[in-house]
């Protein structure tokens, strides 16, 4: 039982893994542009960003009138506006397909930037340095965070940010402990 435990544990620690992990959370996240169907709820996160995008006022389209609506703070919904016309800039079409494609990078960097997070925690000379990396990654898996954080929602892109804080102040931590070595 031990040894097997211990193969477990190798498996879970390998840059391998590491690597496979990553790879299927990005067939996941930029599959579900094809596979997942828009949600419920899209409308309250996505409709008034196009409203900017279109008639240049945050707002929805009701059959042939527009109005201005705030269902929420509009940042979210700026946020995915300015992408959206720099996307149509470029000559990329906006529609069912790609109108969550910014959500979808997002919510990858999100994963990714938290594994990176939790990566710098460990020691790097540690043999088994990627088993928490790996066990989050397989843990976000099957978490509900796998089944919501699909759909755009201004979720995401805020705990992006707090992760990217996070992995700035450990970064700032590390210098000001290098600084006081010296």
């Amino acid at each position: 039982m031990a040894q097997l435990l211990e193969g477990i544990r190798e498996v879970l620690a390998s840059r391998r893994l590491l690597r496979l992990n990553l790879g299927l959370w990005a067939i996941v996240t930029f599959g579900s542009i094809f596979y997942l169907a828009p949600g419920p709820d899209d409308n309250f996160y996505v409709i008034e960003g196009l409203g900017l995008v279109y008639f240049h006022n945050i707002g929805k389209l009701a059959f042939d009138d527009f109005f201005l609506s705030f269902t929420g703070f509009p940042g979210y919904a700026v946020v995915n506006a300015v992408f959206w016309k720099i996307w149509l800039a470029v000559g990329l079409p906006l529609n069912v397909y790609t109108y969550k494609i910014l959500h979808v990078i997002v919510a990858f960097l999100l994963v990714c930037l938290t594994a990176k997070f939790v990566d710098r925690l460990v020691k790097p000379a540690d043999r088994f340095r990627y088993l928490p990396t790996n066990v989050l990654l397989v843990f976000l898996g099957i978490t509900p965070f796998a089944m919501d954080i699909l759909y755009p929602r201004p979720e995401a892109a805020g705990l992006l940010a707090l992760v990217v804080g996070l992995l700035a102040y450990q970064k700032a931590w590390r210098s000001d402990l290098s600084l006081i070595h010296i």
